[in-house]
């Protein structure tokens, strides 16, 4: 992420909701961040500059790269999660917290799952159970980050992370289902 300087002497990469018009927040409104960033990329669009000065097509090729950069990290939960504390000043690449044993349990169950379809009779329906499960796994955990990162609190904050950190173990799970379902296919 780049630290250049914007306005004021704020780094450019903390102005990703600014740059969108979208309030700072977990929750926010995909359809309305596409629809931004498709405005955003037509107006930066290298035709509008093939006239202009060299300056003016590297600031236009920069000011793209940023607005995909913004893009990227604020459609994808974990990575907007981890934006958002960044600003808050935790950075959660950093530290890895203590995992709940229950939560350690459910994961190496649900890998377990998870092999074990590759050799079921019907694998595709243990796959779309198993997508389902994480799924809801996911979207409570993003239920409960929504809350910590609005109440904002140092103790929150670090329940935030903690929370971040499980999401990831979905996030790899759901794309891990989702390989073997194309491996399924082929």
């Amino acid at each position: 992420m780049s630290d250049t300087r914007g306005r004021g002497g704020q780094s450019v990469s903390d102005e990703y909701f600014q740059l969108f018009g979208l309030p700072e927040g977990f929750d926010i409104d995909l359809g309305e961040l596409s629809q931004r960033y498709r405005h955003l990329q037509r107006s930066l669009h290298p035709d509008r500059f093939a006239q202009a000065s060299q300056r003016e097509q590297r600031l236009a090729v920069q000011r793209a790269a940023l607005i995909n950069d913004a893009y990227g990290t604020l459609k994808d939960p974990v990575k907007r999660a981890k934006y958002l504390l960044r600003r808050r000043g935790l950075n959660v690449d950093q530290d890895s917290p203590q995992l709940d044993s229950e939560f350690l349990m459910q994961q190496m169950n649900l890998r377990e799952a998870l092999e074990q379809a590759r050799t079921a009779t019907r694998p595709e329906e243990r796959l779309a159970q198993l997508h389902e499960q994480a799924q809801a796994c996911c979207a409570a955990l993003q239920g409960e980050l929504a809350s910590a990162l609005e109440d904002g609190s140092g103790e929150t904050l670090q329940d935030a992370a903690v929370l971040v950190h499980k999401l990831q173990f979905f996030h790899k799970l759901l794309a891990e289902i989702e390989q073997l379902e194309h491996e399924l296919d082929d």
